[in-house]
């Protein structure tokens, strides 16, 4: 494995710090990224499945008109969800990234402690953002499915037996 260690170092106990700083910041981040890929990735499906199957359930004939408006309102709070997911990538990216700086910092100067760098400063709103983003896809699944379970577990309406207006014939 090639790292930006510096050879010439004299003190072998300071070069083993500088050798484990390396490897961690290698590790931390391809197991942060897959991991909070994953996640991401996850809040993303579960919505964009959601938008799926609702509308697939649109697509039959004659659905009440208030099932109709509130799912509406659940395809715009799955699309909430699937957008909060693919902000959540991004925000662990950038996290990530500057982790990484911060680990890199680490390795050129080891007096510094992990969470005393700059970029480790820089790193936390968009990790604390990352986990925001993700509560935030799951609430909006469970707001767009509530709404469409109480839409559909409500009496039909009068209408709803009867064509919409636009596919009426005649005056």
């Amino acid at each position: 494995m090639t790292t930006d260690v510096e050879d010439d170092d004299s003190d072998p106990e300071l070069k083993t710090f500088r050798q484990f700083a390396a490897a961690r910041s290698n590790q931390d981040s391809k197991l942060s990224n897959e991991n909070s890929r994953a996640a991401a990735q996850a809040a993303i499906l579960i919505n964009g499945g959601a938008a799926s199957g609702l509308l697939a359930f649109l697509s039959k004939d004659k659905i009440d008109p208030h099932v109709l408006s509130q799912a509406a309102l659940s395809l715009g709070a799955y699309a909430a969800g699937v957008f909060a997911g693919a902000l959540m990538i991004f925000s662990m990216n950038q996290a990530l990234k500057h982790w990484n700086a911060s680990w890199i910092r680490i390795l050129r100067d080891p007096r510094l402690d992990v969470t005393d760098t700059p970029e480790d400063k820089l790193a936390r709103p968009w990790f604390r953002f990352s986990n925001f983003a993700f509560a935030c896809s799951i609430i909006a699944f469970v707001v767009g499915s509530v709404m469409l379970a109480v839409a559909l577990n409500s009496p039909p309406s009068p209408s709803a037996t009867t064509a919409p207006v636009f596919l009426k014939k005649g005056p």
